[in-house]
This record gives structure tokens, sequence and C-alpha cells, in this order.
């Protein structure tokens, strides 16, 4: 939690720490009056192990009616290359790249492995 820069980085952790839990009437909420979340989200988890060891974003499961489910085509073990162009990796913020995303298109570059040849759908969430 040290690591978290902004509000809203500090509730998406919190919020992490708290699905760990199994526990569905928990939840962490931004303040009252407080504006509503600007993040999109992709309806992904991401394999833990993979990104400690190679800082990649491998899919270990795509979330029932989540925007990945929906929109189809994204497979568990897939690879998030890039975001609307941008690369995605060890050292880049995901919730920077979706700021501002909610109900917007997004092309998302994936792969079935980091040196595979990739494959571009555009995903509304």
């Amino acid at each position: 939690m040290a690591g978290a820069r902004t509000p809203d980085e500090m509730r998406r952790i919190l919020s992490l720490m708290v699905g760990e839990l199994n526990a569905s009437h928990l939840g962490v909420n931004p303040p009252a009056g407080a504006t509503t979340p600007s993040t999109g989200r992709l309806g992904l988890r991401w394999d833990p192990a993979e990104y400690e060891r190679t800082g990649r974003l491998r899919v270990a499961e795509i979330i029932p009616l989540g925007p990945a489910a929906v929109a189809g085509g994204m497979r568990v073990g897939d690879y998030l290359l890039e975001v609307d162009g941008r690369p995605v990796g060890p050292q880049v913020n995901l919730d920077e790249l979706l700021a501002y995303k909610i109900g917007r298109r997004l092309a998302l570059r994936v792969a079935t492995s980091p040196r595979a040849a990739p494959r571009k759908w555009p995903f509304v969430r």
C-alpha cells in the first residue's frame, strides 16, 4: 500500500485485498461526496506469480459478464501487451492506461505468449 500514489490506487489495492477474502458484503468505497471512479476495468484477473517473476500481465481468469467476457476473444493464458497502442510492462501502471476510459472503446493487443504474434480487439467498458 505504500506504493499507492493516489487515493484511487489505494482503494483499488484495498479492494483487491478484500476480494481475496471472498467476503461478498465487504468493500472499499470513496468518501461521501467524492466523484465517481474514473478508471476503467477489463474484467480480468492476472497471474500474480507470472507478474512477480517476469513483470508481464498474463490472464488467470476472465470474470463472467465482465467487459472482456462480454466482448469475447480473450482467453485464459493470454498476455496483455498494449492498451490503446501503449505498451504494458513492469514499469507501466495499468490503472493509468485505463484512466477516464469508462464507457469508451479500447483497443487491446494480446498474445498467447510474450513472443507470439499479437491479436487485437476493441473492448468497451
